[in-house]
């Protein structure tokens, strides 16, 4: 009889031995997912955000993988060996070379990720990656509280220098609240109205012209509208006449350049249709450089591929 017990004793203590180690591996890898989200998100350093990304890879690396896995991870794959064949054709610093492998290697480790940290905690990821995009939407909501509120920062440039230009994670959340039935997320009724209610305060506050279009294109294609039928094709004609319609609008109402408030943001929508376009840029002029950053960009991506040679339009 005594025997018995000690025998059930213990094998109780091995059960809870064993959902102890189960909870800790859980909060390790949660731990990590909300790191790797954390330091993307509010941390301004590629070189903290790619070591994190490594450890965070590295330590939830699987045995199997599925092979549509497998496929999409090729498609980054390809590109880097393409641009590993092209190194020997040209003359790169040490440090160049060690930035690029980072950069090509980032969606890699992304992939990696999010795959690895799925495949460990199952349906719970979903509900943790919704709660961290709700921290990183409060923490920014704090950030601007406190820039307005004790610093007295109030001209919109200045506010989005503080607080972040876009955040593309927290509209994925908000479309994933948003529509959460069809996603088939277990979060009840006045925790989700809530985390929408953070996360739509947030994405306006970040005044991003990008945000806003990435949401409306999710918005529509959860919807259904990108299917071709005769209601998407009013839905999706409706959209463009009510989006030309207030882009006249706000032409025609001639906001400026250093508007107070809503006005500087209205004024970057103004812009928004040139902005890419331009193949000549004033750099001595601030202003101009500012305003047509884009365009910069386009030109010196331009000038730097074609000056070396078809080879280099090829592969570039």
């Amino acid at each position: 009889m005594l025997h018995q017990k000690k025998r059930k004793l213990s094998k109780t203590g091995l059960i809870y031995l064993r959902m102890v180690f189960k909870n800790t591996k859980e909060l390790i890898y949660i731990s990590l997912l909300s790191l790797s989200l954390l330091v993307l998100m509010l941390v301004n350093s590629y070189e903290l955000t790619f070591l994190i990304w490594i450890i965070t890879a590295f330590v939830s690396l699987q045995k199997k993988y599925s092979v549509y896995f497998l496929k999409l991870i090729s498609i980054f794959s390809i590109i880097m060996i393409i641009s590993f064949f092209i190194y020997f054709f040209y003359s790169n610093k040490l440090y160049n070379t060690f930035r690029d492998i980072a950069y090509l290697s980032k969606p890699i480790l992304g992939l990696l990720i999010g795959y690895n940290i799925c495949k460990i905690l199952g349906k719970k990821t979903i509900n943790i990656i919704i709660k961290i995009g709700v921290v990183i939407a409060s923490i920014h909501i704090l950030i601007l509280g406190i820039s307005y509120l004790v610093f007295g920062i109030k001209d919109l440039n200045a506010i989005r220098i503080k607080g972040g230009f876009f955040n593309d994670y927290e509209v994925y959340v908000l479309i994933l609240l948003l529509f959460k039935d069809q996603f088939n997320i277990q979060l009840s009724n006045s925790k989700t109205r809530l985390f929408i209610i953070i996360l739509s305060i947030s994405t306006i506050l970040y005044f991003a012209r990008t945000n806003i279009i990435q949401f409306v294109i999710l918005f529509l294609a959860m919807k259904g509208y990108f299917t071709l039928t005769l209601k998407s094709i009013k839905v999706i004609l409706f959209s463009l006449i009510l989006l030309l319609t207030s882009y006249a609008a706000i032409y025609y109402s001639n906001p400026v350049r250093q508007g107070k408030g809503i006005e500087a943001f209205l004024y970057k929508i103004k812009i928004a249709p040139v902005e890419a376009l331009k193949t000549k840029i004033n750099q001595d002029d601030w202003r101009e450089f500012n305003d047509n950053y884009r365009s910069f960009e386009n030109i010196i991506t331009v000038k730097q591929v074609t000056s070396k040679g078809i080879f280099a339009i090829l592969f570039g």
